[in-house]
């Protein structure tokens, strides 16, 4: 099955979804909408494309995807139902409002909730979460991508399309990239990142999973400035990502005080939104 006649009948499917049809089209999905380029190299899709004979139980709660792989089928499952002419969450809210349901639907045949931390409605919540903010990355993460192809080989972006995304998906993205309001979003953007004195270097990982891990890795909860000191330093020499972050390690509580209990640390309340 050649991938435009695969794309036909997930675009079928998809209008099936957005009607109402779930229990129609749902079983069929999994068979035609994964072309074989879509596991290319450097990118995992997760279990996207090998349904398991259950869904898997994993920790959704607190919008957050414990498991890895989970987090990457749910992406891969939105980049092959992307709808072309969209490149926003307002662009799917109005013209394709059934779209999430689509995806969540999707991503249930792989992953189920585990209700000993979070019900059923609050782990569908934390899985909307994670696409909304899925939404925002892939345009950005791709541009990114795109522009480092660029610079290293020459080319426009039209050259650069993944394999995981439809064609007319990728010639949106490339039109939108070159709008002057995108341009101006971008340099309004940047300007508030440059702002931002004390970034934390947890990547895609919630401070919540990065405690979590801690806890395994050190068999005990980390005090408060333990915590700030592992959302804050960089990874490849453990040092901290600004001066700013020092002063606060150092001014606070003390040069070296790294095992501080929370009655040591008054100062949390002042610097627990940054």
């Amino acid at each position: 099955m050649d991938e435009d006649h695969d794309q036909a009948q997930v675009d079928g499917q998809n209008e099936g979804y957005e009607n109402g049809n779930q229990e129609e089209n749902i079983e069929q999905v999994v068979q035609v909408v994964l072309p074989q380029n879509h596991r290319g190299r450097g990118y995992s899709p997760g279990l996207f494309g090998s349904l398991p004979n259950q869904p898997i139980v994993t920790r959704i709660a607190n919008n957050e995807i414990e498991s890895g792989p989970a987090s990457r089928t749910l992406l891969a499952i939105m980049h092959r139902f992307w709808r072309e002419g969209v490149v926003s969450q307002t662009d799917i809210d109005r013209m394709h409002p059934g779209w999430w349901n689509l995806v969540l639907t999707e991503f249930e045949r792989y992953y189920a909730f585990n209700l000993d931390y979070a019900t059923q409605e609050n782990a569908r919540d934390s899985i909307m979460h994670h696409m909304q903010n899925n939404i925002r990355k892939i345009i950005n993460c791709e541009k990114t991508r795109a522009d480092k192809k660029i610079r290293e080989h020459g080319g426009t972006y039209e050259n650069y399309r993944p394999a995981y995304l439809r064609e007319g998906v990728w010639k949106k993205f490339c039109e939108w990239w070159r709008t002057d309001q995108f341009r101006k979003r971008s340099v309004a953007a940047r300007g508030c990142r440059g702002k931002v004195r004390i970034p934390h270097t947890s990547g895609s990982h919630s401070f919540e999973r990065r405690r979590r891990d801690y806890v395994v890795k050190n068999k005990k909860e980390p005090s408060v400035l333990e915590h700030f000191k592992e959302l804050h330093s960089l990874r490849e020499n453990g040092a901290l990502i600004s001066p700013e972050a020092k002063n606060i390690m150092f001014g606070a509580v003390g040069e070296g005080c790294w095992r501080c209990s929370q009655e040591q640390e008054p100062w949390l309340p002042t610097y627990s939104g940054l």
